[in-house]
């Protein structure tokens, strides 16, 4: 068995040759004591890289019972002899304790907790913005019903940023005639539905525009709908026959 003269240091190793002379791995040395068994080109580089950041442990990892990938019955013969480790970690820093990883470990349960109660506290809070902005809209269609208007209004006064809200519109078409009927505005763009013209050659024709079509010139709220005639005749047979059965029990 020969000794690669090249390498020396605290980090070296020796190459192990077969019964044919041929370099078949190299033994890793830290001083006297050999610590890994490796392939030659894997122990030049690194003895090279261990002469640079010296490690401060080492930790053998189990037993070999065979070289793994290798047919060679020598070097099987001869790395089961020399009781080599089957791997070896070399620790630049020292390893982490016992304390350390459980230490570790409960500072990972206790990022997970916290992100598990950020999640509850985004929804509990969206579902706070969700019924603020509920209350900000009802709000407002309730201050466009309670506007007292008479009388039709320029469009420029007409209530912004509200969907879902609906008009009276005044509107002139392409040829001058006036168009009267319910619209809507989204984002300041108007649009109506069962329009029709109350003057010139289309009157009482019904039609859809748009704002690119007819440009509404003015607004007002619709007027209160009247109660249908089933839900008065209701409300009387009910009136009719609460006094009906109060003059039966006298």
């Amino acid at each position: 068995m020969r000794r690669d003269e090249r390498v020396t240091g605290a980090w070296h190793y020796e190459i192990q040759y077969g019964p044919e002379g041929e370099a078949n791995y190299a033994w890793l040395y830290r001083g006297a004591e050999m610590v890994a068994t490796m392939k030659t080109h894997h122990a030049a580089a690194l003895t090279a890289a261990l002469e640079v950041e010296q490690p401060v442990a080492v930790e053998p990892v189990g037993e070999a019972e065979e070289l793994p990938g290798s047919n060679d019955g020598f070097t099987i013969a001869v790395f089961k002899a020399s009781d080599v480790p089957l791997g070896t970690k070399l620790y630049t820093s020292p390893p982490l304790s016992r304390e350390g990883e459980d230490a570790k470990e409960a500072q990972y349960w206790s990022t997970v907790e916290q992100l598990a109660n950020c999640e509850d506290e985004i929804s509990r809070l969206r579902g706070l913005l969700d019924a603020a902005q509920q209350d900000y809209e009802t709000r407002i269609r309730s201050a466009i019903v309670e506007v007292a208007v008479e009388e039709w209004q320029p469009i420029e006064t007409a209530p912004k940023g509200v969907r879902g809200v609906a008009w009276m519109l005044l509107a002139y078409g392409p040829e001058g005639d006036q168009t009267v009927g319910v619209g809507m505005r989204f984002h300041d763009q108007f649009f109506a539905a069962s329009t029709f013209y109350t003057g010139g050659p289309h009157d009482g024709r019904q039609f859809e525009f748009r704002e690119h079509e007819v440009r509404p010139t003015h607004w007002r709220p619709l007027p209160t709908p009247p109660s249908s005639p089933r839900t008065s005749a209701s409300s009387a047979e009910a009136g009719g026959s609460a006094i009906s059965t109060s003059g039966a029990g006298e």
